[in-house]
């Protein structure tokens, strides 16, 4: 019986392999974050357009469990905020945790990436996002890519603020029924 994609994912990631693998699919794409996040023990980082990939019920759901275990998140938005789905689960549950940073840029990164406890990562480039590519023990490359985009030049991004009203009011202290009463 041949081994299915999610379970070789499984099996690299328990092994820590270096093994870098091919993830040019978006089915395969949907099981690594689902492996990468289900794993993580200390951080994860990523940098995302739309978050859409992030939004499967059975990412979210590892996702909620790994935040509720102490896991250091930084999200970084590329992108504009008008273009960012506020009802997006994965957005929604990142917001609720005080161990998971947002922050925007409008700097276009043209690329999808995330890192996972300083070993693991894994990249998509471009528009179509067709080349893409992962491994879950190559700390070098992660270590590069977390410098260079999770250090100063992540810090230096402003915090990601929704464009939904409800949310603009919260962020400020405010509820809606108080806008506008001294």
């Amino acid at each position: 019986m041949e081994e299915t994609y999610c379970k070789k994912l499984e099996r690299l990631s328990s092994a820590e392999s270096a093994e870098k693998f091919d993830n040019s699919s978006s089915t395969h794409a949907a099981d690594f974050l689902y492996v990468l996040i289900a794993n993580a023990k200390e951080n994860i980082n990523i940098v995302s357009s739309k978050l859409a990939l992030y939004s499967d019920e059975w990412i979210c759901k590892a996702f909620a469990r790994v935040l509720d275990n102490g896991v250091q998140v930084k999200i970084l938005l590329d992108g504009k905020t008008e273009d960012i789905d506020p009802d997006n689960a994965f957005l929604k549950i990142a917001k609720s945790h005080d161990n998971c940073q947002i922050k925007i840029t409008t700097t276009t990164l043209n690329a999808h990436i995330v890192t996972r406890d300083n070993k693991a990562y894994g990249y998509r480039e471009g528009e179509d996002q067709l080349t893409a590519f992962g491994s879950f023990n190559q700390p070098e490359e992660v270590a590069n890519a977390n410098k260079q985009l999770f250090g100063d030049f992540y810090n230096k991004q402003p915090a990601f603020i929704t464009s939904s009203p409800k949310h603009r009011y919260e962020a400020n202290g405010l509820s809606k029924t108080t806008m506008g009463r001294q």
